[in-house]
């Protein structure tokens, strides 16, 4: 249990399922009832460096690594981990009963999961899992208590909804763009895209403190901005980490894997 002087602190983690994929790292500190934002960076290596000064240069993530830079910055060792990313405490290859109750639930606001496979995230997925495993984090799912070292499943999709009380998922997503708005132009859809990320912010910034992720004011293009997207989910997900510690969060799935979303 951390002692009285010390905050509560919240590693969220916007997974990417690949090794050549692009990850967002955020930390969450609450002391005295407030949380605020400590860093949020748009890779393993620059979260890592934040921290200590030093690169790691991995395709795969360190979990050791990555405990002691959210040490070194927030003052504390995580008590969550939530990571937008499937895990199970079995060996899966496809759709889990958290993945099917997640649809269920949230299919009518456009919010359904990816489906996994073996290869995605496979054992980039495993690798991940394990190391925080190792390090004493144990996987929540149904039927987990709320207790401290506890690596949590999240979707930061339908926890905007309940953060946002939405009726469908928000549309924020630069390479879904011209999905959302296919007869405008490019510029146009970065404005749009802008105007989303800044009613995101401001939601968050009621619960939590130095809500600020340096968004510039311009993008000359649309690939440009995947980096803060990144960082915005994994502060979303570090939030509903600490929603999960709080007792404010509820699981869909069983007992092997659980999806955790704010209530």
């Amino acid at each position: 249990m951390n002692n009285v002087d010390q905050p509560s602190v919240f590693l969220g983690i916007d997974a990417a399922w690949t090794e050549s994929g692009s990850t967002g790292i955020a930390v969450i500190a609450r002391n005295g009832g407030r949380a605020r934002l400590v860093a949020a960076e748009p890779s393993y290596d620059e979260f890592v460096h934040r921290a200590f000064g030093e690169s790691v240069k991995k395709n795969r993530p360190d979990a050791a690594a990555l405990v002691g830079a959210a040490h070194k910055l927030a003052g504390a060792e995580p008590d969550v981990i939530a990571i937008d990313m499937p895990m199970s405490k079995v060996e899966f290859s496809a759709r889990r009963e958290s993945d099917r109750q997640i649809s269920k639930a949230f299919g009518g606001f456009k919010a359904s999961t990816h489906s996994p496979s073996r290869e995605r995230p496979g054992a980039l997925g495993r690798h991940i899992a394990e190391g925080f495993s190792s390090l004493g984090f144990t996987l929540a799912t149904k039927g987990s208590r709320h207790s401290s070292h506890a690596l949590v499943e999240v979707y930061p999709h339908t926890a905007l909804i309940r953060l946002m009380r939405c009726d469908e998922r928000r549309k924020y997503k630069a390479q879904k763009s011209t999905k959302y708005w296919k007869d405008r132009t490019v510029a146009e859809r970065i404005d749009l895209l802008l105007r989303e990320w800044h009613l995101i912010v401001t939601a968050l910034s009621i619960e939590i403190d130095d809500m600020s992720l340096n968004l510039p004011e311009r993008f000359l293009s649309l690939s440009s901005m995947k980096a803060y997207e990144d960082r915005l989910d994994a502060v979303v997900s570090a939030w509903a980490g600490m929603k999960f510690f709080l007792g404010e969060a509820e699981p869909f799935g069983d007992s092997n894997s659980a999806i955790w979303v704010p209530i």
